[in-house]
């Protein structure tokens, strides 16, 4: 996660239909983090910036996990 914004943003990440929220801590902008996880094949994920209202401001997309084309 690389924050190249102007502010601090965080990152949260949970497979859609629950599971654990994994996430990776404030970072200021310039500044990076990994997170390191083991994703579903056919699953789908939210991200998002949990801090105040970055949310409601539309810091948020779903990753889709496809199955393995061979």
């Amino acid at each position: 996660f690389l924050n190249d914004g102007e502010d601090p943003h965080d990152l949260r990440l949970q497979r859609n239909g629950g599971g654990p929220e994994l996430g990776i801590g404030e970072l200021e902008p310039g500044n990076y983090a990994n997170l390191d996880v083991r994703l579903k094949r056919a699953s789908s994920y939210q991200l998002w910036c949990s801090l105040p209202n970055h949310r409601e401001r539309g810091m948020e997309a779903t990753l889709r996990v496809a199955k393995r084309r061979r």
